[in-house]
């Protein structure tokens, strides 16, 4: 995630948003990729945390991003509508080793579809492969 094509047609300040059910993993691959960090014991996110880091996309130079990282749980539903105003990329993240959480994907198009741009770029992530108890396989996915 640290570089991108000329093609994505980013500019300066870019926002993208972390979607998927509680315990996923969206904040865990925030706190990586942003702080080089992973913590056993992550907290679950509370509304929606705020991420910033620079990158260097070719053809564009040094690009800040803006990551929101969202609480899965349906209370903070009401919230959905604020975290896509704006957004350029959309990361919608399932659990390999919950099933359940990869049925929910249709949930999670269709939010994107009520709230989002129709030019949002859309990225399907599929964490936990490194716990070796795989219910999702690639091919599903």
């Amino acid at each position: 995630m640290d570089s991108y094509s000329e093609s994505d047609n980013l500019e300066t300040g870019e926002k993208v948003i972390l979607i998927g059910d509680s315990f996923v993993g969206k904040t865990s691959i925030v706190q990586k990729y942003v702080h080089n960090t992973f913590s056993e014991n992550q907290k679950t996110t509370i509304g929606c945390d705020h991420y910033e880091k620079d990158v260097t996309v070719e053809g564009h130079g040094v690009v800040k991003l803006s990551i929101w990282d969202t609480a899965g749980q349906d209370r903070f539903r009401g919230l959905a509508s604020s975290y896509y105003k704006q957004a350029k990329c959309v990361i919608v993240v399932f659990d390999v080793t919950k099933k359940a959480t990869f049925e929910k994907l249709e949930f999670w198009k269709e939010e994107i579809n009520n709230f989002a741009s129709e030019k949002i770029i859309k990225i399907l992530v599929g964490n936990k492969v490194d716990l070796g108890m795989t219910e999702v396989t690639e091919d599903m996915a």
